[in-house]
């Protein structure tokens, strides 16, 4: 398949691009995406508390932290590809085996497993090997590769309701488990190559797409880079921005029923919600290529903020457009901004590492995010005082990103 490919005339890179899409469309959106459509069914199904089938939400988010720490040191002592089709393999049999689970304790584990196996296939192995096939472009093509999590999570969560209805729970993860096998499987054995290199070697393509290839040697380690305060200012700016999405993205629903809309209503908003985030990802990256990383990543929290400013707001439905469209286009910002930030300012040199952690700090911040507006509406009985917090933050967050990120034609630092 891959010598057919490699007859086009189209650069390989993204056909990996294309296979990236497809990862991101069934292993991310299936394992993260539609996490949470199953926690009633289970919870009716065996009599769990609500809370602790929820749980199986944080722990995937909470897998997702810890490898991203860890992923930098992985990659660099095992080799990325093989761990990617043993990760294709064990995703689609761990997912499947939650149609046999009975107890809280199977569901766990298996989430632990599933979790762990998408990190080693979508966000940070993408990120490195998109990175490592493109210069120019580089943000439209992780903006594509990445738009999948946000198609998928739109058309599986559908199938999953439609066969929850028509079959139960447990054929429904069966299903999907057989898609993630199907579609990830040959994207990872068959297309999935981590360097161009690995692809074109010698011959006369390579050279003439050298221009589009990184300079894997480029830039700064990760011990280096902790001994500058840039880099500490950005991870909190990452966590803090990271609160701030996720309490857009995360409260709407029960935030718009608080307001007085149904739950069809708020169900629709949300859905419209996750169709914007899928496009704006694309459009994001074609931004970061366009104006650089300081305008795009200053644009972005200001359109969080306009997402901020209609739920505040949202009683007045002229504001659900605000809702709409600032929540989706600003809560892309983690998964575009992070690796084309982490080349920006460090190189390829340690990028796995650099990039790791700053997921790691995006990850705490979606953690923290639901605990934090929880004890918020507790306390006041509204989402409300969150929002104006965070809206705050957000002022806070294009000023310092306004000093410390460079401009469209600076140099690396």
């Amino acid at each position: 398949m891959k010598k057919l490919l490699l007859k086009t005339k189209v650069y390989y890179g993204w056909i990996i691009v294309l296979a990236g899409f497809l990862i991101m469309a069934t292993a991310w959106a299936i394992i993260f995406n539609c996490a949470s459509i199953f926690v009633k069914p289970i919870s009716d199904e065996f009599g769990f508390k609500r809370s602790y089938v929820s749980a199986i939400v944080t722990l995937s988010m909470f897998s997702q932290t810890i490898i991203s720490v860890v992923s930098g040191k992985i990659f660099s002592k095992i080799n990325i590809k093989r761990l990617m089709r043993v990760s294709s393999v064990v995703i689609s049999v761990s997912y499947f085996m939650y149609s046999l689970a009975d107890s809280l304790f199977e569901f766990y584990a298996i989430t632990i497993v599933a979790s762990v196996s998408a990190a080693f296939l979508t966000t940070l192995p993408l990120s490195l090997i998109i990175n490592n096939w493109f210069s120019d472009k580089k943000g439209l093509a992780i903006g594509f590769a990445f738009m999948g999590s946000g198609v998928g999570g739109m058309l599986f969560n559908a199938l999953a309701g439609i066969l929850m209805e028509s079959y139960g729970f447990r054929f429904a993860y069966m299903a999907l488990a057989v898609i993630m096998g199907i579609v990830i499987i040959p994207c990872v054995f068959l297309i999935i190559e981590i360097h161009p290199r690995d692809v074109y070697t010698e011959s006369s393509y390579y050279k003439e797409n050298k221009s589009q290839i990184m300079d894997y040697d480029d830039g700064i380690t990760l011990q280096e880079a902790r001994k500058t305060y840039k880099f500490w200012i950005l991870m909190i700016c990452f966590i803090a921005g990271s609160i701030g999405m996720a309490t857009t993205f995360f409260t709407i629903s029960p935030h718009m029923s608080d307001s007085g809309y149904s739950l069809t209503t708020s169900a629709n908003i949300t859905a419209l919600t996750m169709g914007v985030l899928a496009v704006s990802k694309l459009a994001l990256g074609r931004m970061f290529d366009r104006f650089g990383v300081r305008t795009s990543s200053i644009l972005s929290i200001l359109l969080n903020v306009v997402g901020l400013v209609g739920l505040l707001f949202a009683k007045y439905r002229i504001f659900l457009i605000f809702i709409v469209l600032g929540t989706g286009f600003g809560s892309a910002f983690s998964t575009i901004a992070f690796p084309i930030i982490t080349d920006k300012l460090y190189g390829q040199k340690d990028f796995s590492n650099i990039y790791g952690l700053f997921c790691a700090a995006s990850s705490i911040g979606g953690v923290a995010a639901p605990i934090i507006n929880g004890v918020v509406f507790d306390m006041t009985g509204s989402y409300n005082y969150s929002y104006i917090f965070m809206l705050i933050v957000s002022i806070v967050l294009i000023l310092i990103y306004n000093i410390i990120l460079p401009g469209r034609n600076s140099v690396q630092n």
